[in-house]
């Protein structure tokens, strides 16, 4: 999809986004919370897909997180990771 296609934000449509999860908070309710810290990992996570699209106007940092991602919700033991799933 779109996420995983390189050039990072300006190659989402971040308004229509926004849009689709506010219609679906309006549709379904208040189906999840956004814990505070977020707003931190997701600038940590700009800033780093910045500097990769500096060097590579295709950079995706998720195609670059997704192997560990993966990895990780496979091997670990933990119930917690299991219910990811």
């Amino acid at each position: 999809g779109a996420w995983t296609k390189g050039g990072g934000a300006a190659a989402i449509n971040v308004n229509k986004v926004i849009s689709q999860l506010q219609d679906l908070t309006a549709e379904k309710g208040n189906l999840f919370q956004i814990p505070p810290y977020f707003a931190y990992i997701a600038k940590s996570f700009s800033v780093l897909e910045g500097i990769g699209l500096s060097n590579d106007e295709k950079y995706s940092i998720i195609n670059e997180c997704l192997p560990y991602v993966s990895k990780r919700l496979l091997t670990d033991k933990a119930d917690r990771m299991g219910g990811a799933l």
